[in-house]
């Protein structure tokens, strides 16, 4: 508020004294004025002064950087560094103790958003911001994104297969063929599925139901249907489980007892089924790491089984299941749903390591060339 030009500039850039209370209120005086990127890296556990620093950049940046054909002040926004602008806020907001604010948040969007058109260089300089704003791009979509089916209930396929489909979509079923289609082969192999469970009753054959199973499970991914048998009560008619003396009540828990069967038979040419149905029922019970280590196990005999780069495709890792999914589309025993898959998890995977390369770039403002690289072709599968 001082009259004198220089003397109140002199007092700002003293921070009139080393206490934080001194400095807050130069901060706050100086959001009215020019903006300083360099004060948050001069305090960079002052969770205030980043606040403030935020505001002041936010609202003198936008002023001269907005507007469409032109920047507002073309001659003052020449004069910035909107590198070190951009690195200055993102730097501080995405520190781990920061606490921002509603308003610090909002602020540092506006600036970013607002300043994005007539500073591409600047932006393109620092990848990091480029990384957090694909980022926040793509959570925008995430809640309506469908998760992936883990859970699937035959009833409810069948039910929805009674009422007619679309005509539009009709067509393009009827012109890509129906019986090739997921669906369908969904519905063909649930259904022989439990065929087969229902003759294990007859004959007690776990070696014969177990080849069933195993390829059937090469057909579609919800082969299995994890079902009991059932009796319905003479008098209440309610339906319970049925005591069959089996050594199993879940028809899933079936898998394990026919894979021992298998490799009791003694056929070396059958021990992939073996490894399959068990690989099957581990992720089915979701313990993925005892289905990496028969998968692991499998490949090691046999290196052209798709199945067991499948399964560890289904791995968390990015770098892991993208590798085994790019393997598994060059084995020779694959089958189209198989291969399918494979396609699908290679995207998923590949996508998701580039938008953490892009977000997990240095914050050092140097850019790494070899880690944006990275990330944009991980994008471009």
């Amino acid at each position: 508020m001082c009259v004198d030009a220089i003397l109140r500039d002199k007092l700002y850039e003293k921070a009139l004294s080393p206490t934080t209370g001194a400095q807050t209120f130069a901060l706050k005086w100086r959001s009215r004025l020019t903006c300083w990127p360099n004060v948050c890296e001069d305090h960079p556990d002052d969770e205030k002064v980043a606040e403030l620093a935020i505001l002041t950049l936010a609202h003198s940046v936008t002023a001269i950087a907005e507007c469409n054909e032109k920047p507002a002040n073309p001659a003052v926004l020449k004069q910035i560094s909107m590198t070190d602008v951009y690195k200055s806020v993102l730097e501080a907001i995405k520190r781990p103790h920061f606490r921002a604010s509603a308003i610090t948040v909002n602020h540092t969007l506006e600036l970013v958003a607002l300043s994005c058109m007539h500073s591409a260089p600047a932006m393109k300089a620092y990848p990091p911001s480029i990384g957090t704003c694909f980022g926040a791009l793509n959570r925008l979509y995430r809640p309506g994104a469908e998760d992936d089916q883990t859970i699937f209930d035959p009833r409810n396929l069948a039910t929805a297969l009674e009422r007619a489909l679309p005509q539009h979509l009709s067509k393009i079923l009827m012109n890509y063929g129906a019986e090739r289609s997921e669906i369908f082969l969904t519905m063909h192999c649930t259904r022989d599925f439990s065929n087969a469970m229902f003759d294990y009753l007859e004959n007690e054959n776990l070696y014969k139901l177990g080849l069933t199973q195993a390829k059937l499970s090469l057909k579609t991914e919800f082969a299995a249907v994890d079902e009991y048998f059932q009796s319905a009560d003479p008098q209440t008619g309610d339906w319970s489980i049925r005591d069959t003396g089996l050594p199993f009540t879940r028809w899933a828990d079936s898998l394990p007892h026919c894979a021992r069967a298998i490799r009791g038979a003694g056929k070396l040419d059958e021990r992939d089924y073996a490894d399959i149905l068990d690989i099957k029922h581990h992720v089915m019970s979701r313990r993925l790491e005892d289905a990496f280590r028969v998968a692991k196990r499998g490949i090691e005999r046999n290196p052209e089984q798709a199945y067991f780069y499948y399964a560890l495709s289904l791995s968390v890792d990015d770098v892991q299941g993208l590798r085994a999914s790019k393997k598994g589309m060059k084995c020779k025993l694959i089958t189209p749903f198989l291969s399918f898959q494979m396609v699908q998890r290679s995207v998923d995977h590949a996508g998701d390591m580039g938008i953490k390369v892009l977000q997990g770039l240095s914050d050092s403002g140097a850019g790494d060339k070899n880690s944006t690289r990275t990330g944009k072709v991980s994008l471009s599968w």
